[in-house]
């Protein structure tokens, strides 16, 4: 059985029959005609934040496709930011790598709008959120994301609010970007790479 998952962009990502998934690397199987074993496609072992677009990440029992990503810069410190699509859905999975995986699913908040600075604590309904790391970085774009997110210079600022709530907002040009999610558990998103059906 053949599945086909297509992006806005025109991309397409094929799935065949006999996915298996470990250690980071992705065996996409297909049959022979005639019946004959299946032909594997080479391992990948690529990590979660060296997803481009056209691949696929499952996050729980969701599946999204990469759009595209944004890759930060900081004194030598680098994450990055995956724009995700289902239909009409788009979130934004935050990774940082280091000690431990750090991942944040978060949604564009546009009702949530800034002109200068945010405070250090912000409500946005009934959660309440402080102000745990703010700076400058260097942001490259890459894929079909928002146009307003042109890379460059931009500023951040990440909060925290009770539980695994997350607020990100962003200082692009002289825009404010506001997102609002959790913070999911490292290990939690997989990825599946395009182009792996041979």
């Amino acid at each position: 059985m053949l599945f086909v998952l297509m992006m806005m962009t025109g991309l397409a990502v094929v799935v065949a029959g006999g996915v298996a998934v470990g250690g980071g690397a992705v065996w996409l199987a297909r049959s022979r005609s005639g019946g004959g074993p299946p032909l594997l496609a080479a391992p990948v072992d690529r990590p979660l934040k060296g997803a481009r677009a056209g691949d696929v990440v499952e996050i729980g029992a969701s599946t999204w496709i990469v759009a595209g990503r944004v890759d930060f810069l900081e004194q030598g410190s680098a994450r990055a930011a995956l724009g995700l699509v289902d239909g009409a859905a788009r979130r934004w999975l935050y990774i940082q790598e280091g000690d431990r995986q750090r991942l944040w699913l978060l949604e564009d908040a546009p009702g949530l709008t800034f002109e200068a600075r945010p405070a250090d604590t912000l409500s946005v309904g009934e959660v309440g959120y402080k102000l745990e790391a703010m700076g400058e970085a260097s942001a490259s774009v890459e894929g079909s994301l928002d146009p307003s997110r042109q890379g460059g210079q931009i500023g951040y600022y990440h909060f925290k609010g009770f539980g695994d709530h997350v607020l990100v907002v962003e200082r692009w040009g002289r825009d404010y970007k506001s997102m609002t999610g959790r913070q999911l558990q490292a290990g939690s998103a997989t990825l599946l790479p395009a182009g792996q059906v041979g």
